[in-house]
């Protein structure tokens, strides 16, 4: 839980940058009105919902495949071995297969509030959001686009971090199965979680900008000079 309000944290702060950015420029054009401010605050409200409900998803899917394909495939279950001095009793901690029993019972729950937190409030932000872009005027699309940017920054982060580091937990694990103690096993669980969530995410957020760049259909402008000559051409 708390290496989600961590990551949540920078994505708090991309955010806030681009929203000052977008009223500085509606401020100095005269366009900063009520509807583009609550159009801001829905707009932003919704991008942190999704992020939360994404972030609950991959915390279920990390808890889940250590509960269908092993423990130790998202949590460590093997103690480290440990040097004490000679005569010194070892302290009674936990076992690692105890924590990870507890880390999983903590990610199930995490992630279930999560995805209630993020579904919850992302609905009827949604429809605001929605009623407030048909009301603003002047910054709608610029609000939307900034959101569609900024969305596809923390897709592209996370989503990409997590595939390589998906990839290489695999490969390690299950392939070059180089690890000479079970205790240096690698747990692609939490990477699968994070991929499966925020990978769509990078991939929609991706082919709105796109779209919003290149549009589909470009229609044909013809030059004077075309348009002379084309009506100038023996048939």
């Amino acid at each position: 839980m708390g290496s989600v309000f961590a990551f949540l944290g920078p994505t708090m702060v991309l955010l806030l940058l681009v929203l000052v950015a977008l009223g500085v420029i509606a401020f100095g054009r005269g366009q900063l009105t009520f509807p583009t401010v609550v159009h801001v605050y829905t707009a932003s409200l919704l991008g942190v919902c999704l992020i939360l409900t994404l972030s609950g998803g991959a915390l279920l899917v990390t808890s889940l495949t250590s509960t269908a394909i092993a423990r130790d495939f998202s949590y460590q279950t093997v103690d480290f071995p440990r040097s004490l001095p000679p005569g010194v009793p070892e302290p009674p901690l936990p076992s690692a297969a105890e924590r990870a029993q507890t880390q999983a019972e903590d990610d199930l729950t995490a992630g279930i509030t999560l995805l209630v937190i993020g579904g919850g409030l992302g609905i009827p932000h949604a429809i605001a959001n929605g009623i407030a872009r048909r009301r603003d005027m002047y910054a709608g699309a610029a609000i939307e686009q900034g959101r569609s940017v900024m969305l596809l920054a923390v897709g592209t982060v996370v989503g990409l971090g997590s595939c390589v580091s998906l990839l290489n937990d695999t490969l390690r694990r299950y392939v070059v199965t180089a690890a000479p103690t079970p205790y240096n096993q690698p747990h692609p669980g939490g990477a699968l979680g994070l991929a499966l969530m925020f990978v769509p995410l990078w991939v929609c957020s991706a082919y709105r900008v796109w779209h919003t760049l290149a549009p589909l259909s470009v229609p044909m402008v013809h030059t004077p000079v075309e348009a002379t000559q084309s009506e100038t051409r023996p048939s």
